[in-house]
């Protein structure tokens, strides 16, 4: 193998090397935010405002990451008054609503424990 190749051939790992850093960044980073919006936004919009999922999901969250709303699946849990965002099946965030305190995404807590919190007064 001649030396520009050799060259050529190290040069082409390295820049897919920094390819794939920025894309492990990107799912590491910029994903888990996504899914959370995207869980958060539409949690406020179907248990608070009574807006259409569908609707929401299509002219609210889309036009902030078009990239990224492709590979987020939601869905909206009527009876626990919840929304679960997935990005490729591997990722998740939940929001849930609770009376009073409107929504809230599930982290630092489990579900139980937020539903189980105390309630302001006056609510």
């Amino acid at each position: 193998m001649k030396k520009w190749q050799r060259r050529s051939l190290w040069s082409l790992l390295i820049l897919m090397i920094f390819i794939a850093g920025g894309l492990g960044w990107f799912v590491y980073k910029a994903v888990p935010i996504g899914i959370g919006y995207a869980a958060k936004y539409l949690c406020s919009s179907v248990f608070i405002s009574q807006r259409d999922p569908a609707a929401v999901f299509k002219d609210d969250i889309i036009p902030v990451d078009k990239t990224l709303t492709r590979i987020i699946d939601v869905e909206v849990d009527y009876t626990q008054k919840a929304v679960t965002a997935t990005a490729l099946g591997l990722l998740k965030s939940r929001a849930i609503y609770r009376q009073g305190c409107g929504c809230t995404l599930v982290v630092g807590a489990t579900e139980d424990e937020l539903r189980r919190q105390p309630q302001p007064d006056g609510i």
